[in-house]
Protein backbone atom coordinates (compact mmCIF):
# COMPACT_ATOMS: atom_id res chain seq x y z
CA UNK A 1 0.00 0.00 0.00
CA UNK A 2 0.86 3.85 -0.86
CA UNK A 3 0.11 6.59 1.97
CA UNK A 4 0.50 9.90 1.35
CA UNK A 5 -0.43 13.03 3.88
CA UNK A 6 -0.88 16.79 3.68
CA UNK A 7 -2.27 19.73 5.35
CA UNK A 8 -1.27 22.96 7.15
CA UNK A 9 -0.61 24.03 11.25
CA UNK A 10 -1.43 27.62 12.23
CA UNK A 11 -0.89 29.03 15.93
CA UNK A 12 -0.25 31.41 17.84
CA UNK A 13 1.82 32.31 20.63
CA UNK A 14 2.65 34.72 23.48
CA UNK A 15 4.95 35.24 26.46
CA UNK A 16 4.08 36.18 30.11
CA UNK A 17 7.35 37.02 31.85
CA UNK A 18 8.99 33.50 31.15
CA UNK A 19 5.60 31.38 30.38
CA UNK A 20 5.15 30.97 26.88
CA UNK A 21 1.74 29.62 26.27
CA UNK A 22 0.67 29.16 22.64
CA UNK A 23 -2.62 27.85 20.72
CA UNK A 24 -2.55 25.83 17.62
CA UNK A 25 -4.97 24.61 14.72
CA UNK A 26 -4.62 22.24 12.06
CA UNK A 27 -6.41 20.51 9.08
CA UNK A 28 -5.72 17.75 6.62
CA UNK A 29 -6.08 15.56 4.24
CA UNK A 30 -4.55 11.97 3.67
CA UNK A 31 -5.08 8.82 1.43
CA UNK A 32 -3.97 5.05 1.56
CA UNK A 33 -4.05 3.49 -1.48
CA UNK A 34 -3.99 -0.26 -1.26
CA UNK A 35 -2.52 -2.94 -3.84
CA UNK A 36 -6.24 -4.30 -5.03
CA UNK A 37 -8.07 -2.16 -7.96
CA UNK A 38 -9.90 1.22 -6.29
CA UNK A 39 -9.19 0.27 -2.91
CA UNK A 40 -8.52 3.31 -1.04
CA UNK A 41 -8.90 4.63 2.32
CA UNK A 42 -9.47 8.79 2.50
CA UNK A 43 -9.44 11.07 5.67
CA UNK A 44 -10.37 14.30 5.97
CA UNK A 45 -9.10 15.46 9.78
CA UNK A 46 -8.89 18.84 12.53
CA UNK A 47 -7.44 19.23 15.45
CA UNK A 48 -6.93 22.19 18.27
CA UNK A 49 -4.22 22.35 20.72
CA UNK A 50 -2.10 24.09 23.89
CA UNK A 51 0.59 24.20 24.88
CA UNK A 52 2.80 26.23 27.27
CA UNK A 53 7.00 26.42 27.78
CA UNK A 54 8.32 27.20 31.70
CA UNK A 55 12.24 27.41 32.24
CA UNK A 56 13.09 25.79 35.56
CA UNK A 57 15.98 27.42 35.72
CA UNK A 58 18.65 29.12 34.10
CA UNK A 59 19.17 26.02 31.89
CA UNK A 60 16.69 23.95 32.13
CA UNK A 61 12.91 24.25 31.29
CA UNK A 62 9.39 22.29 30.73
CA UNK A 63 6.91 22.22 28.36
CA UNK A 64 3.57 20.27 27.94
CA UNK A 65 0.76 20.13 25.65
CA UNK A 66 -2.59 19.08 24.16
CA UNK A 67 -4.43 18.16 21.49
CA UNK A 68 -8.09 17.24 20.34
CA UNK A 69 -9.41 16.33 16.97
CA UNK A 70 -11.92 14.38 14.82
CA UNK A 71 -11.00 12.66 11.10
CA UNK A 72 -13.94 11.65 8.30
CA UNK A 73 -12.20 8.40 7.17
CA UNK A 74 -13.85 6.78 3.80
CA UNK A 75 -13.19 3.36 2.82
CA UNK A 76 -13.21 2.30 -0.81
CA UNK A 77 -12.76 -1.51 -0.83
CA UNK A 78 -13.36 -3.31 -3.95
CA UNK A 79 -14.36 -7.80 -4.18
CA UNK A 80 -13.43 -9.42 -6.74
CA UNK A 81 -15.89 -12.65 -7.17
CA UNK A 82 -16.50 -15.45 -10.04
CA UNK A 83 -19.68 -12.98 -10.85
CA UNK A 84 -17.47 -10.10 -11.28
CA UNK A 85 -16.44 -7.08 -9.00
CA UNK A 86 -18.26 -5.40 -5.90
CA UNK A 87 -17.40 -1.97 -4.66
CA UNK A 88 -18.27 -1.23 -1.45
CA UNK A 89 -18.42 2.50 0.76
CA UNK A 90 -18.13 3.16 4.12
CA UNK A 91 -17.69 6.04 6.36
CA UNK A 92 -15.95 5.46 9.88
CA UNK A 93 -15.74 8.78 12.22
CA UNK A 94 -12.96 9.26 15.02
CA UNK A 95 -12.23 11.32 17.81
CA UNK A 96 -8.32 11.25 18.83
CA UNK A 97 -6.15 13.40 21.71
CA UNK A 98 -2.86 13.80 22.38
CA UNK A 99 -1.05 14.19 26.18
CA UNK A 100 2.63 15.01 26.47
CA UNK A 101 5.18 16.81 29.23
CA UNK A 102 8.67 16.46 28.74
CA UNK A 103 11.99 18.33 30.01
CA UNK A 104 14.98 19.74 28.18
CA UNK A 105 18.00 21.80 28.59
CA UNK A 106 20.02 24.25 26.98
CA UNK A 107 24.10 23.63 26.83
CA UNK A 108 25.50 26.13 24.87
CA UNK A 109 26.12 29.65 26.60
CA UNK A 110 24.07 32.70 26.02
CA UNK A 111 26.84 34.69 24.03
CA UNK A 112 27.48 31.12 22.02
CA UNK A 113 26.18 31.01 18.41
CA UNK A 114 25.19 27.78 18.66
CA UNK A 115 22.10 25.86 20.42
CA UNK A 116 22.36 22.47 21.67
CA UNK A 117 19.46 21.01 23.24
CA UNK A 118 18.55 17.36 24.98
CA UNK A 119 15.09 16.87 25.92
CA UNK A 120 12.96 13.57 26.82
CA UNK A 121 9.20 13.39 26.45
CA UNK A 122 6.42 11.50 27.05
CA UNK A 123 3.16 11.57 25.65
CA UNK A 124 -0.58 9.23 25.37
CA UNK A 125 -2.37 9.27 22.97
CA UNK A 126 -5.61 7.87 21.90
CA UNK A 127 -8.04 7.24 19.31
CA UNK A 128 -11.96 6.31 19.24
CA UNK A 129 -13.27 4.71 16.29
CA UNK A 130 -17.66 4.98 15.50
CA UNK A 131 -18.90 1.78 13.68
CA UNK A 132 -19.42 1.77 10.65
CA UNK A 133 -21.76 -0.10 7.90
CA UNK A 134 -20.34 -0.60 4.39
CA UNK A 135 -22.73 0.21 1.88
CA UNK A 136 -23.51 -0.15 -1.89
CA UNK A 137 -22.14 -4.32 -1.24
CA UNK A 138 -25.34 -5.69 -0.78
CA UNK A 139 -25.18 -8.54 1.46
CA UNK A 140 -21.15 -8.68 1.38
CA UNK A 141 -21.02 -5.89 3.00
CA UNK A 142 -19.36 -5.25 6.31
CA UNK A 143 -20.41 -3.89 9.91
CA UNK A 144 -17.52 -3.08 12.04
CA UNK A 145 -17.52 -2.45 15.88
CA UNK A 146 -16.91 0.88 17.26
CA UNK A 147 -13.29 0.47 18.88
CA UNK A 148 -11.02 2.28 21.50
CA UNK A 149 -7.05 2.09 21.13
CA UNK A 150 -4.48 3.89 23.09
CA UNK A 151 -0.83 4.10 23.32
CA UNK A 152 2.09 5.69 24.80
CA UNK A 153 4.73 7.06 23.61
CA UNK A 154 8.82 7.90 24.52
CA UNK A 155 10.88 10.92 22.93
CA UNK A 156 14.67 11.22 23.52
CA UNK A 157 16.41 13.48 21.05
CA UNK A 158 19.13 16.19 20.98
CA UNK A 159 18.36 19.31 18.62
CA UNK A 160 21.64 21.51 17.38
CA UNK A 161 21.60 24.98 15.73
CA UNK A 162 23.63 27.76 14.88
CA UNK A 163 22.82 31.45 13.58
CA UNK A 164 24.71 32.95 10.58
CA UNK A 165 24.59 34.76 8.04
CA UNK A 166 24.27 34.27 4.17
CA UNK A 167 25.43 37.70 2.42
CA UNK A 168 23.37 39.96 4.55
CA UNK A 169 20.20 37.51 5.49
CA UNK A 170 20.03 36.30 9.09
CA UNK A 171 19.88 32.75 9.29
CA UNK A 172 19.60 29.65 11.35
CA UNK A 173 20.83 26.01 10.29
CA UNK A 174 19.03 22.93 12.44
CA UNK A 175 20.04 19.72 12.64
CA UNK A 176 18.21 16.83 14.91
CA UNK A 177 17.96 13.04 15.92
CA UNK A 178 15.79 11.59 18.26
CA UNK A 179 14.84 8.12 18.97
CA UNK A 180 11.05 7.31 19.80
CA UNK A 181 9.62 4.17 21.30
CA UNK A 182 5.85 2.97 21.66
CA UNK A 183 5.11 0.98 24.56
CA UNK A 184 1.71 -0.52 22.75
CA UNK A 185 2.68 -2.61 19.68
CA UNK A 186 0.43 -5.26 20.09
CA UNK A 187 -1.99 -5.73 17.01
CA UNK A 188 -5.14 -4.00 16.60
CA UNK A 189 -8.21 -5.95 16.93
CA UNK A 190 -11.33 -4.69 15.57
CA UNK A 191 -14.97 -6.91 15.54
CA UNK A 192 -16.48 -6.80 12.00
CA UNK A 193 -20.28 -9.37 10.63
CA UNK A 194 -21.32 -9.46 7.55
CA UNK A 195 -24.40 -7.80 6.81
CA UNK A 196 -26.47 -10.89 5.44
CA UNK A 197 -25.75 -13.05 7.83
CA UNK A 198 -26.35 -12.09 11.46
CA UNK A 199 -24.99 -13.01 14.04
CA UNK A 200 -21.73 -14.26 12.15
CA UNK A 201 -18.95 -11.79 13.65
CA UNK A 202 -15.23 -12.39 13.62
CA UNK A 203 -12.21 -10.75 14.48
CA UNK A 204 -9.62 -9.21 12.04
CA UNK A 205 -6.15 -7.91 13.36
CA UNK A 206 -3.54 -5.37 12.16
CA UNK A 207 -0.11 -6.09 12.33
CA UNK A 208 2.55 -5.49 14.87
CA UNK A 209 4.09 -2.19 14.82
CA UNK A 210 7.49 -1.76 15.53
CA UNK A 211 8.53 -0.41 18.97
CA UNK A 212 11.35 2.34 17.84
CA UNK A 213 11.53 4.35 15.41
CA UNK A 214 14.48 6.71 14.28
CA UNK A 215 14.03 10.08 13.31
CA UNK A 216 16.60 12.36 11.23
CA UNK A 217 15.41 16.05 10.38
CA UNK A 218 17.28 19.29 9.09
CA UNK A 219 16.21 22.63 8.68
CA UNK A 220 16.97 26.39 7.29
CA UNK A 221 15.42 29.11 8.72
CA UNK A 222 15.41 32.77 7.09
CA UNK A 223 14.77 35.94 8.29
CA UNK A 224 12.79 37.94 5.85
CA UNK A 225 12.55 41.30 7.61
CA UNK A 226 11.31 42.78 10.77
CA UNK A 227 9.78 39.73 12.95
CA UNK A 228 9.18 37.48 9.21
CA UNK A 229 10.89 34.33 9.44
CA UNK A 230 11.03 31.65 6.84
CA UNK A 231 11.69 27.97 7.68
CA UNK A 232 12.06 24.86 5.28
CA UNK A 233 12.83 21.16 6.80
CA UNK A 234 12.68 17.55 5.73
CA UNK A 235 12.58 14.82 8.04
CA UNK A 236 13.53 11.07 7.56
CA UNK A 237 11.77 8.44 10.02
CA UNK A 238 13.40 4.62 10.17
CA UNK A 239 11.61 1.98 11.13
CA UNK A 240 12.30 -1.93 10.98
CA UNK A 241 9.87 -2.64 8.61
CA UNK A 242 9.26 1.01 7.17
CA UNK A 243 11.39 4.42 6.14
CA UNK A 244 8.80 7.78 6.25
CA UNK A 245 9.71 11.15 4.58
CA UNK A 246 8.14 14.13 5.66
CA UNK A 247 8.99 17.66 4.51
CA UNK A 248 7.51 21.04 4.68
CA UNK A 249 7.21 25.26 5.04
CA UNK A 250 6.44 27.21 8.14
CA UNK A 251 6.04 31.16 7.75
CA UNK A 252 6.20 33.36 11.18
CA UNK A 253 5.38 36.13 11.81
CA UNK A 254 5.76 38.11 15.06
CA UNK A 255 3.39 40.92 16.39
Amino acid sequence: MTLSNGGNVTGVERRFGRLTLGLMGGAGTGSTQINQPNSKITSDSWHLGLYMSQPLGSRVFMDMAGFYGESENEIKRTQVLPTGTVSGRGKMLSQEFLLQAGLGAQLASSRSPWSIVPSARIAYAGVHQNSATEERAGSLGVRSNAKWNSTALSRTGLDVSREGRIGRVPTRMSANAAWVHDFAVDPRKLGVRWIGEQGSTWTISSGRRAADALKLGVSLEIGLGDRRTLRLYGEQEFQQNAKISRGGVTFTIGF
